[in-house]
């Protein structure tokens, strides 16, 4: 009875509300979300725009940071990804059904790395003891002498990386023949037993 006065009051010009299949105006109501399902993390009303607003500040912050930083590359493709999939898709369901997370936690995910790369923009990691900045001397990282970062391998300082190869595979060998009498034993076992392997 109710959508057949609705369809009535529509085909009057009465109501202008889009009509839906059952024509009652509660179908008409745009979603809205009511929670996220995760505890202390709330429903965001305009979430698509603080997230868009913080990836945008995101790669703003990223600009100091040396262009071939990995770091600065891979937060870089990581927030242009998800601003792409923001702008391809206008229903917030489908671009969080995309990104695999709420828009919500995206946010959280975005504020964290914003923190993290003010950190990493004061702190600059990529400066190694002796000061010397590979990313700003225009010159690859292998050819920079004093840029060479010292490596641990079991308590043992390592200047190169062809050292740490050599370390590596003397590492592999010892272990094989520590093992190797080990697994002679468990031979012998099985070809007591009668057991093939």
């Amino acid at each position: 009875m109710f959508a057949a006065c609705v369809r009535a009051l529509a085909g009057k010009g009465h109501l202008a509300l889009p009509l839906r299949p059952h024509g009652t105006a509660a179908l008409c109501r745009p979603y809205t979300k009511k929670t996220t399902g995760i505890v202390g993390l709330p429903v965001v009303t305009n979430a698509r725009e603080v997230l868009l607003s913080c990836y945008q500040r995101t790669l703003d912050m990223l600009e100091p940071l040396p262009e071939k930083y990995g770091y600065r590359i891979s937060v870089d493709k990581l927030t242009r990804h998800r601003m792409s999939v923001l702008e391809k898709f206008s229903v917030d369901a489908e671009a969080e059904k995309e990104l695999g997370l709420q828009l919500e936690e995206a946010i959280e995910h975005a504020e964290d790395e914003m923190f993290l790369i003010g950190m990493v923009a004061k702190e600059k990691p990529w400066i190694n003891a002796e000061g010397v900045d590979p990313f700003r001397d225009g010159r690859p990282l292998d050819e920079v002498p004093s840029a060479k970062v010292n490596m641990l391998w079991g308590g043992v300082v390592v200047e190169s990386e062809a050292e740490l190869l050599r370390l590596a595979e003397e590492h592999e060998r010892l272990k094989e023949e520590r093992e190797q009498p080990e697994i002679d034993r468990w031979r012998e076992d099985l070809a007591k037993r009668g057991v093939e392997e």
